[in-house]
């Protein structure tokens, strides 16, 4: 079981080092394009854990004449390594700014297939479905103490079993995660990107195409 976790664990830290943008992608659904500084702590993260999987490894073979031979390899592609990445940090901190992959599509108009009347209504769609999920997220943090207490004392009370409502506690944590990820990565409704890109808390307009916060019109 351990072993196969720490192979699973080798798999993707091997795919952070090698194609970090794509873990961003799937992770926020493409709606939010990897940063330099994404890329930058994905590969230091990967590098480190394949480190200490292979140190590890090194460590447990019993050949002598093996583990003199791999050990100084091993810490030459360490010294390459740790190079690499002072490299990109440093590069990274001289840049004027982190600049992001915008979506190659441009901030977009009304198009011929879609009314202005049309275009009004799938905003203020978007515009409501954001106004539940500001909401939502908050009281769902409180809410889950509330819900475990109210619902621990129902089966304490009639005698139930406590393990049933602890599946119905710990059943309740993804729920968050989810309306979590929903607020964190609401998609902008002119350009399709993560709205709140990488502003905290809540931003009066897109960071990616400066849609103002409320508008009902790509134009505005």
């Amino acid at each position: 079981m351990w072993r196969g976790l720490m192979i699973l664990g080798g798999v993707i830290a091997l795919w952070f080092l090698v194609y970090p943008q794509s873990f961003v992608a799937l992770w926020t659904g493409r709606r939010m394009p990897a940063s330099k500084w994404d890329v930058f702590f994905a590969r230091l993260g990967g590098g480190v854990f394949i480190w200490i999987e292979v140190s590890a490894f090194i460590n447990r073979v019993s050949s002598r004449a093996t583990h003199a031979t791999l050990a100084p390899v091993w810490g030459v592609i360490g010294i390459c390594g740790v190079a690499f990445l002072g490299y990109q940090l440093a590069s990274q901190i001289m840049s004027k700014r982190d600049q992001e992959v915008l979506s190659e599509e441009p901030a977009r108009s009304i198009s011929e297939t879609e009314t202005a009347e049309e275009a009004t209504a799938r905003y203020r769609a978007a515009w409501r479905k954001y106004r539940r999920l500001r909401l939502e997220f908050p009281l769902s943090i409180p809410g889950w103490f509330v819900f475990s207490e109210l619902l621990g004392g129902i089966f304490w009370f009639f005698g139930w079993n406590q393990k049933v409502a602890m599946v119905f506690i710990l059943a309740y944590i993804p729920y968050m995660s989810v309306v979590g990820w929903q607020w964190a990565y609401w998609q902008c409704p002119r350009c399709n990107k993560a709205f709140r890109g990488r502003y905290p808390f809540y931003p009066k307009r897109c960071y990616y195409c400066g849609l103002p916060k409320w508008a009902e019109s790509p134009d505005e």
